[in-house]
């Protein structure tokens, strides 16, 4: 039999739980890092969201009408209407989201690294400047 080996770092990060979204008639489930958006008149009407990783992080932006769902390597944006963007990716081992000031979320690309990289994102388009871009 082999031997039982650790799950990497952002599966044991992974959330579960139920968050509303900008729109009343719409949750949004993680499962374990899978995220899906759930139709809240008609539950059996569902869509599964490509966030590039396991969710490990969720904040509402409610001013910018926003639920924002980070993975160790980028953050995508739900909206209303459903996901609205997701950034390149930000970092290599990790992110952290810090504040939202002036339409901008500023945050931390490998933050427990020796060399951290600030990042900010702007929250209508996604792009962002600063962070650790992988080619």
């Amino acid at each position: 039999m082999a031997a039982l080996r650790k799950p990497p770092e952002s599966v044991r990060q992974a959330l579960t739980g139920v968050y509303p979204t900008p729109s009343p008639s719409t949750l949004c489930a993680v499962v374990g890092g899978d995220a899906v958006l759930i139709d809240v008149e008609h539950p059996g009407r569902h869509e599964w969201l490509e966030t590039g990783g396991a969710v490990v992080a969720v904040r509402p932006v409610v001013a910018e009408g926003l639920l924002l769902l980070a993975t160790p390597w980028s953050i995508t944006a739900l909206d209303s209407s459903g996901q609205l963007w997701q950034t390149q990716r930000l970092a290599i081992d990790g992110l952290r989201m810090d504040e939202v000031s002036d339409g901008l979320l500023a945050g931390v690309a490998d933050p427990d690294d020796m060399e951290p990289r600030d990042f900010a994102v702007d929250l209508r388009s996604g792009r962002h400047e600063g962070g650790g871009v992988v080619a």
